[in-house]
């Protein structure tokens, strides 16, 4: 399952932000992949949209979890950041051409997504995923995207190397349990805030210094 906002579909956010969303549709159901939209914090504040939507949601996950033959196992793919604002420069103002970085992870979200999976008897692994140059190829907020010059490099390996475009690296999977431990080695507490910290400054490990945001 791959959770996505719920303002993607619902269309509060533009055209482009929408393409993506009808793109993600179409690449979901080729991999076997099913999207289940997610209401958050910033869809009900700045769109109107109810977190009470989040009941199908719930319904669906815990249909996930609750699945015992390994052989029958889904997954959930979560982005912490519940945001597409990290992957894109900023295009006015003083800083004007500078990425944004990392956003700051919804950990709190994520955390009582977690507690509901361990609750039931699983254990939750965490893939630190970093991608960069997401910015080279869409950036909604231009209004000039996509230009031709960037279609012309992604189709074009002559002209420049694929991984100039964008770049994935993927770190070492670690466990929720893991990760309170090192904490509490550490004398940190272990509560949703710091572990989420701690993750964030885990993936931005995996990025250059210029994208890794509020985790640099």
């Amino acid at each position: 399952m791959l959770s996505v906002a719920a303002s993607m579909q619902s269309g509060h956010q533009n055209i482009v932000v929408q393409q993506y969303f009808e793109t993600t549709k179409s690449i979901a159901s080729k991999y076997n992949l099913r999207l289940q939209t997610y209401v958050r914090q910033k869809d009900e504040n700045q769109y109107g949209i109810s977190r009470s939507k989040n009941i199908q949601f719930s319904r669906e996950l815990a249909r996930i979890i609750n699945k015992q033959e390994d052989r029958q196992a889904d997954g959930l793919i979560f982005f912490p950041e519940g945001t597409m604002e990290g992957g894109r420069k900023v295009i006015e103002g003083t800083k004007k051409g500078q990425i944004n970085g990392m956003q700051e992870l919804d950990w709190e979200s994520i955390h009582k997504l977690i507690k509901g999976i361990e609750e039931r008897g699983r254990k939750v692994v965490i893939i630190p995923v970093g991608t960069h140059g997401e910015f080279r190829i869409s950036n909604p907020s231009n209004k000039n995207y996509p230009t031709a010059r960037v279609l012309k490099q992604l189709y074009n390996p002559l002209n420049i190397p694929r991984e100039s475009i964008l770049s994935v690296n993927v770190g070492m999977p670690m466990t929720y349990s893991e990760i309170k431990e090192i904490l509490a080695k550490q004398g940190i507490e272990p509560n949703p805030q710091n572990i989420g910290e701690y993750v964030g400054r885990t993936i931005a490990k995996l990025l250059p210094l210029e994208a890794r945001g509020v985790y640099a």
